[in-house]
């Protein structure tokens, strides 16, 4: 190597002029070779000083020196120690011939090199040395980069050796507390930074420790100012374009983010939640991982207001989920900030929000000492703080049993405390009742014992909840169970206690065991059920708990004849009474008559009816689901028959529809109107078979019953549409004959059964009706102005559930398609009508979407409509998958707007945000290498202008979509700068590259996208394409 070296240094100082001009130019490639190369690297410092000499007078060989540090690789400890060796001497040399712009550049790399030197252990204080020298020499001169630089060093602050502290403490000392400089939010950074070593403090020397009491004092300070006390304000964005940020993407980041947080409005701050809101954790998760340190310096910061404090918070835990490392960094900072904070709903916030950071198991110490440390004051708030800890790591279990334990003192927080308790059981026994469940028996059988009072309710219906969730995974039995509470809720009164005692009772035919015992459960079960439905004193919520809790005890299996009340057996089959007023009960007979369900219906207060029909309608679904195809068939040329009696004699079916026809005779004036309608509810439900065949004619003289009836009847009629020919003529007589301005309430009603009704109503009949209900909801809602939650409005969102739905007739298809194909024209853009009609359009047929959507099967392109279809196909993007690739559905839209270039900007919008919420990697990598190939296919035969004008708007829309989708679309403060400002997003293009090519399927094209011919063509034409910029 030393004989390459000499003849290197022999031919840069050539005596022949003419060859020493160009002998830089001539020895390039081999240059960047040894020094480029790992292998060769430590042997080329003859090599380095050579060019050094020469980069004074020969601006090739400075230009050279700039290249070879941006192609320097760092990912070793040898090619980061010798790159920062040669970092040094180039920086020394730099100030001794005064050429500060480059020693400005190269002290920016020097800062991130230390990053570097630190993780691989290397002793980074030569570097931090001659960084401080170049602050010292250049003060003048290095004033606009402060904040890039303290950017850098604070990430250094997490990294660094506390013996090394001091040294990086004196440069931040020196921006901070002497030249009085620096953002705010990039202060906090540093602030962040040394507060992860306020608990380690005797490992810090005490000059180091000195400055950070000077640095943490200074920028708790400026944090209160009202006014930037900032001696000389620092304007990145004012600095010439550096070739700096090209050498590594961290510094193209610190300068993107030093110029976004001077372009934030001091006096306002819409600007930070604007940043915030835009962050999409979930889908560009990598990439707001290397924003962290900055998102906890919005944390530590008072100025924003609640709303966007918390954007941010959300924004933080959300990727400490994904980064246990750093949850671990950050406790700290998150315990700095809730020692510090004064407002109250803040503070119980950090508070809930503290055991999160038990993803790091290193945090459990300090979380559990916090938690430990508050339970004095408030036990029952540490008590949820133990039960979310818990949730999370479940070794911590121990701690929470202990305090579960612990007696309340306080007399005046007891029942706070037992129903903080109950609660806190109630949930372990959810999540995990066969591991903890027998150790909370005892627990609660002292919270059913101590709480007997009306203070008692809530935490005895919690510990019940418990109770059933233990004898549902049998960790206790549900007999013996009992067995002990039988006489605490033998005349319970209060009413979150009989729900939760309610609940239990509906578990009971779930827990089955063939024993004496369970049947007398069973007994007294039903017997405090019926006996809360049938008295006349109980609360509504309750019977309607207790009618609810019934249907779980099936007809003949668990009910019987004996369990009902007297007052809903009168006048059935099987009761006999004698003259003195006693009944005879056949105790064999197990099946229930369907005449009690009748009674049951009339002789319940009219408040609990509709839940009298929902157990009777359950029951008839049992029965429903048993019918074999004996039942459902009917002689040839027979009508449907008027009653059901083919079904057996205790049927509730039949009990039910002979009561409503019989009540049918009356027409208009039925006696008992509560009752038909709770009657109608009951056969309303939609069973898991057909009604068997029945002459439903009888519903229409319910129509004017009331609305609740009307409404009943036609949901039968629907449900038997497919297999009644009564039941369809019915529906089909009251689609011909509605009108539409009669009764808002029907027309909603139809509109809710469109979906279901369009498979069996004749083309003809549901076209009519369509077209008549979309006109006259159209109008009536263009002259309200089209508000939210319009008739329009609804008639479409009903139109969406058909294709979502099972109908498969193309016919019935095709009239709701052209309906909606009909109004894309009369809508406003921005209006939530069309928001609600592109979520319809979503769901047609793709050769329908294409028709409406794809501007090559238009006539002509009006803008309007193209705008409204690049809304449409990002909805598509982004919420259809009838296509492979979602993504393929903007190909119509891209091509129509290659010609459109004042409307681009209105495209590019649409397409950034469409972009940044799609989550697929993999799809969007595919994506763009079709696009990639599309350019090159261009590229090849761009010979006229017309090819290349599309060469270049696919470029554009390649370097967009690369920005946008590795996330560095926020580092501009919204997304709506990387639509418009194209100077920008070329500025961040080559750091999204670095970045996009990090993610998982983008590794396989790194070298496909960066590394070819084509990139280099790419770079060309870039030149070319912005140098109307």
């Amino acid at each position: 190597m030393n004989d390459v070296a000499n003849k290197i240094v022999g031919i840069c100082n050539h005596h022949d002029q003419q060859v020493k001009v160009h002998s830089i130019e001539y020895l390039r490639p081999v240059l960047l070779y040894i020094l480029c190369n790992p292998q060769t690297l430590p042997d080329s410092k003859t090599i380095w000083t050579g060019l050094l000499s020469l980069s004074k007078t020969n601006l090739d060989a400075k230009q050279l020196m700039q290249e070879i540090f941006s192609w320097s690789k760092f990912n070793s400890s040898t090619t980061c120690l010798f790159t920062s060796i040669l970092l040094i001497e180039a920086i020394e040399h730099c100030l001794n011939v005064n050429d500060f712009d480059t020693v400005i550049d190269l002290s920016i790399f020097q800062a991130l090199i230390v990053n570097n030197l630190t993780k691989f252990g290397i002793d980074p204080r030569p570097s931090l040395h001659c960084l401080l020298r170049v602050l010292h020499s250049t003060r003048e001169h290095t004033v606009h980069h402060y904040n890039v630089l303290l950017i850098l060093l604070a990430e250094s602050l997490h990294l660094l050796s506390p013996n090394y502290l001091h040294d990086l403490l004196r440069i931040i000392a020196f921006i901070i507390v002497q030249e009085c400089c620096g953002n705010q939010y990039i202060l906090n950074m540093c602030l962040d930074g040394i507060i992860q070593w306020m608990s380690q403090t005797a490992f810090i020397p005490a000059e180091g420790l000195a400055l950070a009491h000077q640095v943490v004092r200074k920028i708790l300070e400026r944090g209160k100012e009202t006014e930037s006390a900032e001696k000389t304000k620092v304007h990145t964005i004012d600095l010439k374009p550096a070739q700096v940020r090209y050498y590594h993407p961290d510094i193209a980041v610190a300068f993107d983010l030093a110029k976004l947080v001077e372009s934030f409005d001091e006096s306002e701050f819409k600007d930070v939640f604007t940043f915030v809101d835009a962050l999409n954790v979930k889908a560009n998760s990598m990439f707001c991982q290397r924003l962290n340190l900055f998102l906890r310096a919005l944390f530590l910061s008072q100025e924003p207001s609640i709303d966007c404090w918390f954007k941010i918070y959300e924004a933080i835990l959300e990727i400490i989920k994904v980064n246990s490392g750093i949850a671990y960094d950050f406790l700290m900072t998150y315990i700095f900030k809730l020692a510090g904070e004064q407002q109250p709903e803040i503070q119980m916030e950090l508070l809930r929000g503290l055991p999160s950071f038990a993803v790091s198991k290193d945090n459990i110490p300090m979380i559990l000492n916090t938690i430990r440390n508050l339970t004095a004051e408030n036990g029952t708030f540490c008590m949820d703080l133990y039960l979310r800890l818990w949730r999370i790591e479940p070794r911590t279990y121990p701690f929470l049993i202990k305090l579960l334990s612990t007696p309340q003192k306080d007399s005046s927080k007891r029942w706070e405390f037992e129903i903080a308790k109950t609660h806190t059981i109630r949930e372990i026994c959810y999540d995990k009742p066969t591991q903890h469940g027998s150790d909370l028996v005892s627990h609660l059988s002292d919270t059913l014992n101590s709480c007997t009072d009306d203070a008692g309710d809530l935490a005895t219906s919690y510990a019940l909840d418990a109770i059933v969730a233990l004898c549902n995974s049998h960790t206790v039995n549900i007999i013996s169970t009992w067995r002990v509470l039988s006489s605490k809720f033998r005349h319970e009164r209060r009413p979150k206690a009989l729900k939760s005692l309610y609940r239990f009772f509906a578990h009971i035919p779930l827990l089955h065991t063939p024993t004496l015992e369970y049947e007398q459960l069973v007994d007294e079960a039903l017997e405090q059920l019926w006996l809360t439905v049938s008295r006349s004193d109980s609360e509504p919520e309750l019977v309607r708990e207790a009618l609810s809790a019934l249907k779980n005890f099936e007809i003949g299996s668990l009910l019987s004849m004996r369990h009902i009340p007297m007052q809903y057996r009168q006048d059935t089959p099987g009761v006999r009474e004698f003259v003195g007023g006693r009944e005879v009960v056949d105790l064999q007979q197990e099946m229930v008559p369907g005449e009690v369900w009748v009674h049951l219906l009339q002789k319940i207060r009219p408040e609990c009816g509709a839940a009298a029909a929902d157990l009777i309608a359950h029951h008839i679904y049992a029965e429903i689901n048993g019918y074999r195809s004996g039942v459902y068939r009917l002689p040839e040329g027979k009508p449907e028959p008027r009653k059901l009696q083919g079904l057996f004699p205790q049927s509730p079916l039949r009990a039910v529809v002979s009561y409503v026809v019989g009540q049918a005779r009356f027409g208009d004036h039925v006696t008992e109107p509560h009752v038909v309608t709770n009657a109608l509810r009951a056969i309303s439900k939609k069973f898991p078979k057909p009604i068997p065949p029945l002459d439903w004619c009888f519903l229409h003289s319910f129509f004017h019953l009331s609305f609740e009836a009307r409404k009943y009847c036609l949901l039968i009629a629907k449900n038997q549409l497919l297999h009644s020919g009564t039941a369809r003529r019915l529906l089909e007589n009251f689609l011909v004959d509605f009108e539409p301005n009669c009764f808002e309430e029907d027309l909603l009603l139809l509109f809710s059964l469109l979906p279901e009704i369009s498979n069996g109503v004749s083309l003809h009949i549901l076209k009519n009706f369509a077209e008549k209900i979309a006109i006259y909801s159209f109008k009536e809602s263009q002259l309200s102005g089209f508000t939210e939650g319009c008739l329009f409005e609804k008639f479409i969102d009903s139109v969406k559930y058909i294709f979502l739905g099972k109908c498969d007739i193309p016919e019935v298809l095709d009239i709701f398609t052209l309906i909606i194909e009909r109004y894309m024209d009369s809508m406003d853009l921005d209006s939530r009508l069309f928001e609600r009609y592109t979520e319809v359009v979503s769901v047609l047929h793709p050769n329908s979407i294409d028709g409406l959507t794809s501007p090559a099967n238009w006539w002509e392109t009006p803008i309007g409509k193209l705008k409204k279809a690049t809304i449409i196909r990002c909805y598509l993007v982004l919420y259809n998958t009838q296509l492979s690739n979602p993504l393929k559905w903007l190909a119509p839209i891209i091509d129509a707007y290659s010609t459109r270039r004042e409307e681009q900007p209105f495209f590019f919008r649409h397409l950034v945000s469409t972009l940044y919420a799609f989550k697929s990697d993999e799809q969007s990598c595919n994506w763009i290498m079709e696009l990639f190939l599309q350019i090159q296919a261009f590229l090849a035969e761009s010979s006229n202008k017309e090819k290349l004008d599309k060469v270049l708007y696919l470029l554009d829309i390649f370097i967009l979509a690369v920005v946008v989708l590795s996330g560095c679309a926020v580092l501009l403060g919204n997304l709506d700068s990387v639509a418009t400002q194209r100077k920008d997003r070329f500025a961040l293009f080559p750091e999204s590259m670095q970045f996009l090519c990090e993610h998982i399927f983008w590794k396989d094209q790194e070298a496909k996208v960066i590394y070819s011919i084509f990139f280099y063509k790419l770079l060309i034409f870039f030149k070319y394409f912005f140098s109307d910029l």
